[in-house]
């Protein structure tokens, strides 16, 4: 009885992966489309950061269906050094996304700025705020009922013991 319980909450805990990396994508490609249009380095900053975040979710994704794999002769002592490998990758990705944009901006003050139409910014930051939330919300009522400590680590702040 147990083990059902608990493939039933890694399969809805995965469901909840896959939504995430669903909505994270269209974001990302919205960020990149509107940065691109509006030749705005934040907001292609915010759509590239989102790349690094669907690339995280679909880590954990793999991460939590490789987990439950019964391969004892290869792990005896369990399989926790996978998450922390996860962490690192995501530190390095934004690290080098970071360093990218900071040379990006230097090159763009130092040739005298760019112009930006503010409303349609505006506009973007609006329509990604409110399905952000939105989304937030969907996952936290979900994350309540479900009580999984590996998706409220990447989608919330550490609350949980497991965190």
């Amino acid at each position: 009885m147990q083990a059902e319980v608990l493939k039933n909450t890694l399969t809805r805990e995965q469901i909840l992966l896959k939504r995430s990396i669903v909505f994270a994508s269209i974001l990302s490609l919205a960020g990149i489309g509107f940065g691109i249009w509006l030749d705005s380095q934040i907001i292609l900053f915010d759509g590239f950061f989102s790349i690094i975040s669907v690339g995280l979710s679909a880590l954990t994704f793999i991460m939590s269906i490789y987990i439950q794999r019964r391969d004892d002769a290869k792990f005896p002592f369990g399989k926790n050094m996978i998450e922390p490998v996860v962490i690192v990758f995501k530190f390095i990705m934004i690290g080098l996304l970071c360093i990218f944009s900071i040379f990006t901006a230097i090159r763009d003050l130092l040739a005298g700025g760019r112009a930006l139409d503010l409303d349609l910014a505006s506009l973007y930051s609006l329509l990604a705020l409110a399905g952000c939330y939105g989304f937030y919300l969907y996952l936290r009522k979900r994350m309540y009922k479900l009580q999984s400590d590996l998706p409220s680590c990447w989608c919330f702040p550490p609350t949980s013991k497991g965190c």
